[in-house]
C-alpha cells in the first residue's frame, strides 16, 4: 500500500527489496501474471511475470520473459522459437486456443501454475550484459518437491 509518510530513501530501499537481483540460476516459481502487450519498439509480446518461490533469500522477488509473437518483428529465429516455447508451455497445463480471445484467456489461466525459470547473464560483443531467461513447466513431483506433503497439482488446474 501506498503511504506518504516515507522519504524518498525509505521507499528506494523496499523497491529494491522487492525487486531484487536475482542471480543466474534455476528457480521454482509460480507465474503470477501473463498478458498480451507491446514491446518498447511496438511489436506484440506476451509478457509473463513469475514469482521465486523455492529459494528463501529470494522468496517473493520476480522476474519476467517476454516471448515475441508479432508477425512483423523483423527477428523470425527468434519469433519461431518464442512461438514454439510459449505454445509448450500452455500446452503443458491443457491450455489451448483456436482465436486471439480463446488465447488471452489461456494466458490469464496460466497465472499461478508452477514453472522453473533459469535465469543466465552473458556479455555481447558490444560490451553489454543480456539476460535470457527460460521458464519451463514443473510436474507434479517436481513441484512438490521440497514442499508440504498435502500439496495437490490439481489445486494449480
Amino acid at each position: 500500500m501506498f503511504t506518504f509518510n516515507k522519504d524518498w530513501e525509505q521507499r528506494a530501499k523496499e523497491l529494491d527489496e522487492k525487486y531484487k537481483k536475482i542471480p543466474d540460476g534455476e528457480y521454482k516459481g509460480i507465474v503470477k501474471s501473463a498478458s498480451l502487450t507491446r514491446s518498447q519498439a511496438g511489436y506484440e509480446v506476451v509478457d509473463i511475470m513469475v514469482e521465486i518461490t523455492d529459494n528463501q533469500e529470494l522468496s517473493g522477488a520476480t522476474t519476467n520473459k517476454l516471448y515475441y509473437i508479432d508477425n512483423n518483428y523483423p527477428h523470425k529465429k527468434k519469433l519461431d522459437l518464442d512461438g514454439k516455447l510459449l505454445d509448450k508451455l500452455l500446452l503443458s497445463f491443457n491450455l489451448k486456443y483456436a482465436s486471439k480471445e480463446e488465447f488471452v484467456i489461456a494466458l490469464l489461466k496460466l497465472s499461478e501454475k508452477p514453472v522453473s525459470i533459469k535465469i543466465k547473464r552473458t556479455t555481447g560483443a558490444d560490451g553489454k550484459t543480456y539476460i535470457t531467461r527460460y521458464i519451463e513447466p514443473l510436474t507434479e513431483a517436481e513441484a512438490k518437491d521440497g514442499n508440504d506433503e498435502n500439496w495437490d497439482m490439481n489445486s494449480f488446474i
